[in-house]
């Protein structure tokens, strides 16, 4: 933590320089995760000509750079420092539900700086915050990330965990979390539309909410300048809700409205189409064949 206390003193000014340089190595000399950059795009703007994508490309290494140099700098961040870099809104509306005793689930993608949103929640809500992580297998990176994101949040919780924690501990919280994560090839999963093509998702929200009493909400959040954003808790539903309501696919339809308003904002270095349906299928039912 020495280091990242070391770098949270030097200025944005000086850090983005550092993050461009990086993000011009990484995508002309490293070329890291190029393929996979621009299959994605092709898949999500099939319309989009060439130039476009790649102007979509070169912005999105600059900015994916950006939020690690963002999140080592909001270290030492205070409320005042979140609130001055976002725009809040709606942010009364969840905490009225959770002095009605009401939990809330509050579903992010990896968009704009995926980690600060997690942050922000944490540091100028007046309620408790907890957030779901994916961990790492590096335990070093794995303690630094649990560090850095309990500066602000009330607590993490392990993905493989959460599940069972929100439901045995139901107490009035935000609970936040990214979930456009890809599940594994064999692991349970829901398949919605997303980009025009069946994309698959976790379904545990779905069930969470309608059992655990949760309300569900949307996090929109919009890269106003550098260091600077706008977040909107957009709410997609409330409960008791009944099973006609599909969590993830109204989660999963906001993401991509929310994504092609600022494509370069998006983490398009995740393999987040890594199989079809079809195969998927086929994997299940030859593991359940066994």
């Amino acid at each position: 933590m020495f280091l990242v206390k070391v770098i949270s003193l030097l200025p944005f000014w000086f850090l983005y320089g550092i993050s461009d340089f990086a993000a011009f190595v990484g995508r002309r000399v490293v070329r890291y995760r190029l393929r996979v950059v621009r299959r994605n795009l092709d898949i999500a703007f099939p319309d989009k000509t060439k130039a476009e994508k790649r102007s979509i490309e070169r912005e999105f290494y600059r900015h994916f750079l950006a939020t690690f140099v963002e999140l080592f700098k909001s270290y030492r961040f205070t409320k005042a420092d979140w609130e001055a870099r976002f725009e809040l809104v709606n942010r009364d509306e969840l905490e009225k539900l959770v002095q009605a005793g009401i939990p809330v689930i509050a579903l992010s993608g990896h968009k704009a700086n995926w980690e600060w949103n997690g942050c922000v929640m944490g540091a100028t809500n007046n309620c408790d915050v907890d957030f779901v992580y994916k961990k790492v297998q590096n335990k070093f990176f794995d303690n630094l990330m649990i560090n850095l994101r309990t500066r602000h949040v009330h607590r993490v919780i392990e993905k493989e965990e959460s599940g069972k924690e929100m439901l045995r501990n139901k107490y009035p919280r935000i609970m936040g979390m990214v979930a456009d994560q890809s599940p594994m090839l064999r692991s349970k999963k829901v398949w919605v539309d997303f980009f025009n093509r069946a994309t698959a998702f976790y379904p545990g929200t779905n069930k969470i909410a309608r059992i655990g009493g949760y309300a569900v909400y949307f996090v929109h959040v919009e890269k106003v300048k550098r260091g600077h954003y706008k977040l909107e808790y957009k709410q997609i539903a409330v409960p008791p809700i009944g099973k006609e309501v599909n969590v993830i696919q109204a989660y999963a339809s906001l993401l991509e409205e929310s994504i092609k308003l600022n494509p370069s904002g998006y983490l398009w270095s995740h393999k987040r189409w890594k199989y079809s349906k079809a195969e998927a299928d086929a994997a299940m039912a030859e593991q359940k064949n066994k």
